[in-house]
């Protein structure tokens, strides 16, 4: 590819001992005219920046935030907020007859995010101010992705392919200081005045105590926090939602321990309770790994020369983790091909163990690896619970219907790329109360 050598793994085994292994050389960033340059404001901030010291004084900010601690302080915003959700489902439902899934799943998680980075939440998905915010979340991940930066894969003909580029430069420039740079700005402001501790307080104090943090680290930081903490989850919810929607069985198997738990002790389970779902769980775990959201991992680059195996690879190398052939390989699993919820009824372990696991262990990879591991792993795994407990006490799942009343189920092998991210193609689905609901 020019004069950029690019590596591409597949193997669970092989990231493993490339990028954690030996993560004092391959933590660095390949460089993205976008998040490079425009995003991250030349390298600020936890995800795109370099693994420099300014970029470890961030990321620790950051995991702190994002801690099982901190983030229990907002389990009854969470609470809410999924059962908002559930209500919003089943009332689009009854309203228009489908729901985009896509659409409403992101108002609760990007909540969650919101009120960890600026101690406030949207209202609705009808909120300008919200939909502003998701606007700017869907540009960065477009603006993100290969697509956008074919000069990174063939450097030799980067002066040709920038005449094919859908963006150009100006543009993206013009969109981070004159759309995102006040949007986030107006919202620090908003944070700084208010009597909620937050990720943006945190930071300027630190700022303020010691300069640890300039603005530009801060307001890079607090985007990284929507775009990580709202948009993937909402993709990993609708994409369940849409495989389970072919599932009328597995939905019901869910609804009984459910059921079970609400029968036993009058409510929800929490999140400490999660092994009396152990099926739900199972499921989840399922649904991450069938269709993930994330197919290629952010690239990691190679900052020396080194082998691997007889492989030589040189300083600057790009590196890929390949978490779609990860979760297809039949070296892992059985009939991977096949969606199987009982998969993982052995090992009902969290996420965040998962993903912190011995390899030989470790089940779900699209969270990242080594010093690049994505911190909000167990904010995102207690946001999946709380909806799914809620969505399946309440309703069942069920497929948009033709003219004539025939049922016309998504088709899980087609998506929209979304960049970054890998979106459902067809997420119009119908949510329909449950007749014997108990609660």
């Amino acid at each position: 590819m020019g004069v950029q050598p690019w590596l591409v793994v597949g193997d669970k085994f092989i990231a493993n001992d490339i990028l954690k292994g030996k993560g004092t050389i391959t933590s660095d960033r390949s460089y993205n005219t976008f998040l490079s340059k425009y995003f991250s404001l030349g390298g600020r901030g936890p995800t795109f920046a370099k693994p420099d010291k300014r970029w470890k004084k961030c990321r620790a900010v950051v995991q702190d935030v994002l801690s099982s601690k901190r983030v229990e302080r907002i389990t009854s915003t969470i609470k809410i907020e999924s059962e908002r959700l559930a209500e919003l489902l089943c009332k689009y439902t009854t309203e228009q007859d489908t729901v985009d899934i896509v659409k409403v799943s992101r108002l609760p998680s990007t909540n969650a995010a919101m009120y960890l980075s600026f101690g406030r939440t949207f209202s609705s998905v009808e909120d300008p101010l919200y939909i502003s915010m998701v606007e700017v979340v869907d540009n960065v991940m477009k603006w993100g992705a290969a697509e956008e930066n074919m000069h990174s894969f063939l450097p030799v003909f980067g002066w040709l392919l920038n005449f094919f580029k859908k963006s150009s430069e100006k543009e993206m420039e013009d969109y981070m200081t004159n759309i995102r740079g006040p949007l986030y700005q107006n919202l620090i402001r908003e944070a700084l005045d208010s009597d909620t501790p937050c990720l943006a307080k945190d930071m300027y104090k630190a700022k303020e105590e010691n300069g640890t943090f300039e603005d530009e680290d801060i307001l890079v930081t607090l985007n990284d926090m929507i775009n990580a903490g709202g948009d993937t989850t909402a993709i990993t919810i609708s994409w369940a939602f849409v495989i389970l929607c072919h599932h009328k069985e597995i939905q019901k198997r869910i609804q009984q321990e459910i059921d079970l738990f609400i029968q036993k002790y009058n409510r929800y389970p929490e999140f400490e309770e999660r092994e009396s779902l152990p099926f739900m769980l199972s499921t989840q775990k399922e649904c991450l790994r069938y269709r993930p959201a994330v197919h290629l991992i952010l690239p990691h680059r190679c900052t020396q020369d080194f082998e691997y195996n007889g492989y030589f690879i040189p300083k600057g190398t790009s590196i890929l983790a390949n978490t779609y052939t990860m979760c297809r390989s039949t070296d892992y699993y059985v009939n991977p091909d096949q969606f199987m919820p009982e998969r993982f009824m052995n090992d009902l372990s969290t996420l965040s163990a998962s993903v912190n696991a011995n390899i030989e262990k470790r089940d779900q990879f699209m969270f990242g690896w080594g010093r690049r591991l994505c911190p909000g792993v167990f904010l995102s795994e207690i946001q999946m619970f709380h909806v799914w407990v809620r969505v399946f006490a309440t309703s069942s799942i069920e497929p948009p219907l033709d003219d004539t009343g025939k049922p016309l189920y998504p088709n899980l092998d087609e998506c929209y790329d979304g960049g970054i991210v890998i979106k459902p193609l067809n997420a119009k689905l119908r949510f329909v109360e449950r007749s014997n609901r108990l609660v």
